[in-house]
């Protein structure tokens, strides 16, 4: 891929991070029971996402942009508390690991 080509999606990609971030606070977590705590690590983790796909001066792997793109496709769960969104923050931490891992 081009550089530039790949900066674009990299950026266009940061953009769907926080896009998805903000329906699944704004209109996902209204629905059911949910941690404070949880949803803070969270909103963190997806907010360390779109600043690393931001920093293109850093490569990023195939692998997290996968999982990435995988993750932000799927519709947020509506009830998400106690060990599922611990699983889940555990998920997304694991893609910000992936990314690193160029």
């Amino acid at each position: 891929m081009h550089l530039r080509s790949a900066a674009r999606e990299r950026r266009r990609l940061a953009r769907s991070v926080r896009a998805y971030a903000q329906a699944e606070h704004e209109q996902y977590h209204r629905a059911g029971v949910l941690e404070l705590d949880s949803v803070s690590t969270r909103a963190a983790l997806y907010e360390q996402i779109a600043e690393r796909l931001e920093d293109t001066a850093r490569p990023v792997s195939e692998e997290g942009l996968r999982r990435l793109e995988d993750l932000v496709a799927e519709v947020p769960p509506v009830r998400d508390y106690g060990p599922r969104a611990q699983g889940r923050n555990a998920l997304i931490a694991a893609i910000l690991a992936d990314l690193e891992e160029s």
